[in-house]
């Protein structure tokens, strides 16, 4: 007998969706200004690594779906995928080595992405 209904785990995949597509978008329109602005890239390699990002954003999934279809199958590479990037993204004590020794890490408090914008406009203090 066929069933009309969806399948239960719909709802989890409409708002993964909508996830990952808010912020693939929302990355996208700001990633060349952080880079110029707070990262001091010039503008053209600004847009190569924007260039990148986005590659990186397509063709990733395709290694994925390899990965899933050929080796692992889909639980297995959506948990062990899901552990290296969540491993790979907490927060370390300062002078744990990064993932990527040549990409920054987040901007830190004394960046001027992160400070007041009273402590942005009046110069450092330094003790002497």
């Amino acid at each position: 007998m066929e069933s009309n209904r969806m399948p239960k785990g719909i709802p989890y995949i409409i708002a993964n969706e909508f996830a990952e597509r808010f912020c693939f978008y929302g990355i996208n329109a700001i990633l060349s200004v952080y880079l110029v602005r707070y990262m001091h890239f010039g503008d053209a390699q600004a847009t190569v690594w924007q260039s990148l990002f986005k590659s990186g954003a397509y063709f990733f999934p395709l290694v994925g779906a390899v990965v899933s279809d050929v080796f692992w199958g889909k639980f297995r590479t959506i948990i062990t995928f899901s552990i290296a990037y969540t491993r790979w993204r907490r927060p370390r004590p300062s002078g744990w080595p990064r993932a990527s020794g040549s990409w920054p890490s987040a901007p830190v408090a004394s960046s001027p992405a992160c400070r007041p914008t009273s402590a942005i406009s009046s110069p450092a203090r330094t003790s002497t």
